[in-house]
């Protein structure tokens, strides 16, 4: 399958289209690494096309959409820091693909996408938190030039269950 992307910011009334990628992408690349009850029954898509309708209005941080053709292939955002240790970094928050594009350079561009828009923001380093167990995730991040920060480790609660994450960052970006 051949795709030719186009990349634009998220507006408002993209939200439910946001919302259906991101739990599609959840269920499949967190199997195995978040409880499956949460993936099979706690994502609902009314809740999440309203919590992203709502960021979209209010948000200053970057989210931008990769479309193949007329489908949403996958988003990101990113923006400032949310966290104070690290206040002087760019964060990318996430980057989410329809697993139907998963291995088909998607993610890289939006990265890339992503690592234009901190730069131009005056960032110099970005961070992104990862679960511990998801391997995928930490391997895409590592592909890209992302180094672990030691001790970073911190504990996420979802739907009741705890899970470790830690922070991958880009020392300098260029």
């Amino acid at each position: 399958m051949s795709i030719e992307l186009n990349i634009r910011e998220a507006k408002p009334e993209d939200a439910a289209q946001i919302a259906e990628v991101h739990i599609k992408s959840w269920r499949q690349a967190y199997k195995g690494v978040i409880h499956q009850s949460y993936l099979d029954n706690g994502l609902d898509i009314n809740e999440r096309t309203k919590r992203w309708r709502d960021n979209l209005n209010k948000s200053r941080k970057g989210t931008f959409l990769a479309f193949d053709s007329e489908t949403l292939a996958g988003f990101c955002t990113v923006g400032k820091s949310r966290d104070n240790g690290y206040s002087d970094y760019g964060e990318l928050f996430a980057i989410y693909l329809d697993p139907s594009y998963f291995g088909k350079g998607v993610g890289k561009a939006l990265f890339k996408y992503s690592l234009e828009y901190v730069i131009a923001q005056g960032f110099k380093q970005m961070f992104v938190n990862v679960l511990n167990d998801n391997k995928i995730g930490r391997d895409f991040y590592e592909r890209l030039g992302a180094v672990p920060i030691e001790n970073s480790e911190e504990e996420l609660t979802i739907d009741g269950h705890t899970y470790l994450e830690m922070k991958y960052e880009w020392k300098e970006l260029k």
